[in-house]
């Protein structure tokens, strides 16, 4: 058990310190061990946090299945928040992997999800991410609405507003310039 939770909060630090690939090897390693624990609830979030960082590092088939199989625990064992988080990093993947309708779709249904559980920051998360999957399928009208109705959901969580700032102001000067 100990191995496990050790595992698991090395995780966090190795995701913090953008050592994606230490993060990825240290989440596998977590869920073998929640696995043998049976405990099949953080088996299911380090499998959704060894998926995001494998998508990170640009193995999409990996991660994507890692990515499914922690929905679908999720979803058995009635952990909204982690299937939500599994279905969001599986829309930004289905963008990086040029599947922009089915990247759409997903961050709908995610959004749908979270505004259904009055979770606003999940729900901002998940519209800054479709304002991204909007700017990998060149729209970027669509992907400065989504933005601007992020930007009050997240106005407690500083980390996701920042970027969505930078692309907002990106946005203002393109339109100054012409």
């Amino acid at each position: 058990a100990a191995r496990a939770f050790l595992s698991s909060a090395n995780v966090a630090r190795a995701s913090w310190e953008g050592d994606l690939e230490r993060a990825a090897t240290l989440a596998k390693d977590a869920v073998v061990c929640f696995d043998l624990l049976g405990d099949a609830r953080n088996a299911a979030r380090q499998r959704q946090l060894a998926g995001w960082a494998l998508a990170e590092l640009g193995a999409y088939a990996i991660a994507e299945a890692v990515l499914r199989e922690a929905r679908d625990a999720a979803e058995r064992l009635g952990l909204a928040v982690v299937a939500n988080d599994a279905k969001l990093r599986l829309g930004h993947l289905y963008a990086r992997t040029n599947r922009l309708a089915e990247a759409i779709a997903t961050t709908h249904e995610v959004i749908a999800a979270y505004a259904a559980q009055r979770d606003r920051v999940g729900e901002g998360r998940a519209r800054a991410y479709l304002a991204g999957v909007h700017y990998f399928a060149n729209d970027p009208e669509a992907a400065e609405a989504d933005a601007l109705k992020a930007m009050p959901l997240l106005e407690h969580a500083p980390p996701y507003r920042a970027p969505l700032m930078g692309f907002l102001t990106l946005r203002s000067e393109e339109r100054r310039v012409g």
